[in-house]
């Protein structure tokens, strides 16, 4: 179970004297919460409130929503404060962390993955604690586990998040696997992916080892169709994002201003959320680029009924970066 300290969230409610606190976390954190902010509530004597909206990171802060209610304190639970306005005095950081311990059975596939070969250990946060045991495992038992360090002292050794992967990039040299700690495939295909390794799911909940090497390949084939598609387009879609962390207008304008000076048609859009539903509105458009987040052009691609593009897959559609470095595979 993911543990959130019920104390450290009163201490910051009570330390700032906030009669007011909107709670926002990601969507797996929002029943356990729904249960523990009554409780809160009686030991602080706070009004709060349960942000509802989706929550994919630090780069989707609810905080603009608290200011705009008139809320004394903004508690985020379960990210990095790596995005967008993080330093705001309403606003503070709460760490989640999954308590369990791998199976048994899970581990003994790991010490077999481990066997003869180097091994990169990274983690989505909640799960760094688990990756510090099985690295300790590992190398007990005369096995070799790297774990990399990030360019941000925001992030934690091993830590990967969903656009964010320096961890696995600074050692991808010295390991011939990515070892990937947690629940789903999201951060793991983002490791597999930008660094061309084999990389694997231990997944602490369906105490499995799955190789994701067959999935990240489908996704590859799937993008490269993709980027073959938006080379003829000629009427484009440029989105910026609204929320905190993803309005990078001067990204969007980059863009935009690049499509131009090839002769191709822009239309400049601002969106919070993306979704095939949306842009369908947008009559004529054959490409999307956007801002909002690089994952949407990745895990969303199937969805959509033309290419929507990230930064990168933009930059090799104009021709400043190959597809191998951006998508490192063999």
């Amino acid at each position: 179970m993911i543990r959130i300290s019920r104390g450290e969230i009163a201490r910051h409610i009570l330390s700032r004297g906030a009669k007011t606190v909107l709670i926002q976390a990601p969507e797996g954190l929002k029943p356990q919460l729904s249960r523990l902010v009554p409780d809160l509530e009686e030991e602080t004597g706070s009004v709060i409130i349960l942000h509802g909206d989706s929550c994919f990171g630090s780069c989707d802060l609810g905080l603009a929503d608290g200011l705009r209610m008139g809320i004394d304190l903004v508690v985020h639970i379960g990210h990095n404060p790596y995005f967008g306005d993080c330093r705001n005095e309403r606003l503070v950081f709460i760490d989640a962390y999954e308590e369990r311990e791998l199976a048994p059975t899970l581990m003994k596939q790991i010490m077999e993955l481990a066997e003869n070969r180097t091994l990169g250990l990274v983690a989505s946060i909640q799960y760094l604690k688990i990756l510090e045991d099985v690295r300790s495992i590992i190398s007990s038992n005369g096995g070799r586990a790297v774990v990399g360090r990030a360019s941000s002292n925001v992030m934690k050794p091993g830590q990967v998040m969903g656009c964010e992967i320096t961890t696995a990039k600074t050692v991808r040299n010295e390991v011939d696997a990515f070892l990937a700690i947690g629940g789903g495939d999201f951060h793991a295909l983002g490791v597999a992916l930008w660094t061309g390794r084999p990389t694997y799911i231990a997944d602490p909940y369906k105490e499995s080892l799955v190789d994701l090497t067959p999935l990240a390949r489908r996704k590859l084939a799937v993008i490269a169709a993709r980027l073959d598609d938006a080379t003829r387009a000629e009427r484009f879609g440029v989105i910026v994002g609204l929320k905190e962390g993803q309005m990078k207008k001067g990204m969007a304008d980059v863009m935009a201003s690049k499509l131009e000076e090839r002769g191709k048609k822009v239309l400049r859009l601002a969106l919070r959320e993306l979704s095939p539903e949306r842009l369908r509105y947008f009559d004529g458009i054959e490409c999307f680029v956007q801002t909002l987040c690089s994952r949407i052009s990745i895990d969303d691609v199937e969805l959509y009924d033309v290419p929507v593009l990230s930064y990168d897959q933009f930059s090799i559609i104009v021709g400043e970066k190959t597809f191998e470095e951006v998508y490192p595979w063999d």
